[in-house]
């Protein structure tokens, strides 16, 4: 398990500590399940060729340091996310926590909360014109090319 921290403002801090007890389940939980449905949209939030937007500031003592435990898969999915999006970690709850909520909220009150994160991640890089391209695959990649052409038999 990799610890961390995110900053929550009053506001995402009590959403979250709401929707854990009206869930029954731990605010943790609440953080990946609300980060599982951004990740879900991920294209509204591509980030471009910016720096990494953090959340509106607010006065010193304002924010809540929350400590949060990820498997070494969730960790590397969710910095792969921040890449993408360009946003903190921190950031990305607070919009998750005002975007998916409700849906939340509608959808699982009934419901047992199971995230399972896919196992098959894969990270590549090819050069096309001196270019590096990265590739991140989140889930079964697809078949990769052989390295080289197949050689020519001569005899």
């Amino acid at each position: 398990m990799v610890t961390t921290s995110i900053n929550m403002s009053p506001g995402t801090r009590a959403a979250v500590a709401a929707l854990a007890v009206m869930l029954g389940i731990a605010q943790r939980d609440v953080i990946i399940e609300l980060l599982k449905r951004l990740m879900r949209d991920v294209n509204r939030r591509l980030g471009g060729f910016t720096g990494v937007r953090y959340q509106p500031a607010l006065k010193e003592g304002e924010w809540y340091p929350f400590c949060i435990r990820f498997k070494k898969e969730e960790y590397e999915f969710y910095t792969d996310l921040r890449k993408i999006c360009k946003l903190t970690v921190s950031y990305l709850v607070a919009i998750a926590v005002q975007e998916y909520m409700l849906e939340i909220l509608g959808s699982n009150r009934k419901r047992v909360i199971n995230y399972i994160f896919p196992r098959d991640c894969a990270l590549s890089i090819r050069v096309v014109d001196q270019v590096r391209c990265w590739q991140f695959y989140w889930g079964k990649p697809p078949p990769l090319a052989r390295a080289r052409p197949p050689e020519k038999r001569i005899r």
